[in-house]
């Protein structure tokens, strides 16, 4: 009796196993599977070279290579330009990195001193690769003859003394010479040492010069100054383009707080000339008797004796 009685206790725990199985093998039937899809890796766009500098070297010597690319293009068509390096290989073997940033390259290699031949292989990750000319020794460079073309500066008002808020007007002017015209930039006026005027017209001219070219100054303070007029140009000349430098300056400029003293008549001197000579003793004999002020060197009124005295005791001075 004791064992058919724990026979059929067991009925019960069997069964609801069984539900719950059941119940377990419909839930799985009626969930949807989760899916994941994954998210694809940006592209590399590798770097391309495009220049040499130099495109001819020599064993053991530096060369910048210049190229672009090197960033991450993402799936959506988005950049990522930041900065990050590349290897480079001179004819397969490495010779340092190119770095790019934001689609321009650039590195610095050196070319292996154990390397012949003339033509070379300079590559980077990625597979572009740019030929690079031997050298069995250095070209002789031709040395650019430095060509100095004058600049002539012209005044007005043309004296040396001026006083502070007189207006000066600089007309430059240029000479071509050896029959080559040149074009010149950036012009440029400056004051040597003291800065005595204020600029009216821009300090410097350019890009592009038309001659002459003019500046306008104005005396702000007092001092003595020499102006320089300097400029870098290219001309055509003799099948080449040469860079030419012009320059030029003033005599010195000395601006004075006050208006120059008037100078003090020569005694005698008629006509104003600065001498006592035949001419003044002529002007006394023509205006002699009569009443002349502008002849009259004593204020009397009268051209005579005492005019043509004064004449005789400065003459020759």
């Amino acid at each position: 009796m004791m064992r058919r009685f724990r026979g059929w206790a067991l009925i019960p725990i069997v069964a609801l196993s069984l539900i719950g199985l059941a119940t377990l093998r419909i839930g799985s039937t009626t969930a949807a599977p989760l899916k994941l899809t994954p998210t694809p890796a940006p592209t590399i766009v590798w770097p391309a070279l495009t220049e040499l500098q130099p495109g001819q070297a020599t064993p053991g010597q530096g060369v910048t290579v210049i190229g672009h690319g090197g960033y991450l293009l993402g799936p959506n068509g988005e950049y990522d330009e930041s900065s990050r390096d590349f290897e480079l290989y001179f004819d397969g073997r490495p010779v340092g990195s190119i770095t790019c940033s934001v689609n321009y390259c650039q590195g610095v290699i050196t070319v292996p001193a154990d390397v012949t031949g003339e033509i070379h292989h300079i590559s980077t990750e990625g597979g572009s690769s740019i030929e690079l000319t031997l050298l069995s020794e250095a070209p002789t460079a031709t040395p650019t003859p430095e060509m100095r073309r004058e600049a002539a500066l012209i005044l007005h008002p043309a004296a040396t003394t001026l006083i502070v808020s007189d207006t000066l007007t600089v007309t430059i002017t240029k000479n071509d010479g050896g029959g080559c015209p040149y074009s010149t930039y950036d012009l440029t006026l400056n004051q040597s040492e003291e800065q005595v005027f204020a600029y009216r017209s821009p300090q410097k001219i350019g890009p592009g010069v038309s001659y002459p070219a003019v500046f306008t100054l104005t005396a702000v303070t007092t001092g003595t100054v020499t102006l320089e007029a300097t400029a870098y140009g290219e001309y055509y000349c003799n099948g080449s383009w040469t860079w030419a430098y012009v320059y030029g300056q003033s005599a010195p400029i000395t601006v004075q707080g006050t208006t120059p003293p008037t100078p003090v008549p020569l005694p005698g001197d008629v006509n104003g000339d600065g001498t006592v000579d035949i001419f003044d003793l002529a002007t006394i004999a023509v205006h002699y008797g009569e009443a002349n002020s502008e002849v009259d060197l004593n204020g009397d009124g009268q051209i005579d004796i005492f005019d043509l005295s004064i004449v005789a005791s400065n003459f020759g001075k």
